[in-house]
């Protein structure tokens, strides 16, 4: 929704920013698309239950297919065009330790990078 937000404050041109508005605007919500307000689902789902069936089954069916829409390729973030950094060991005489080490220890600096990252710190 960023891009609809993005689009509309140099044209200015949308009627609202949801997604129903945005399809109807460039087109990719067919001519016979049913619309029940979002409040009003249940009072019509009891008095016309094909009705709401017909709204959601329009939610689901693929622009793709439905109007010979196709989606312009997007490249990936730039992020994940970066190749993963090389291994990086730190010998555990650099690290100060509270007790001597007997034997050397490494630590795999990625993972460690990884673990954070996966943990929000």
């Amino acid at each position: 929704m960023d891009a609809v937000r993005r689009h509309d404050f140099s044209a200015r041109d949308l009627p609202g920013h949801g997604l129903k508005a945005v399809a109807r605007h460039f087109g990719l919500a067919g001519p016979a698309r049913e619309y029940v307000p979002g409040a009003r689902i249940h009072e019509v789902f009891l008095a016309d239950p094909e009705r709401v069936r017909r709204y959601a089954k329009d939610d689901v069916v693929d622009p793709a297919v439905a109007g010979g829409w196709s989606p312009v390729p997007v490249p990936p973030p730039t992020y994940t065009l970066k190749p993963k950094a090389p291994a990086r060991r730190v010998s555990a005489a650099v690290v100060p330790q509270p007790e001597p080490a007997t034997a050397p220890v490494t630590f795999d600096l990625d993972e460690i990078l990884e673990r954070r990252i996966a943990s929000g710190a």
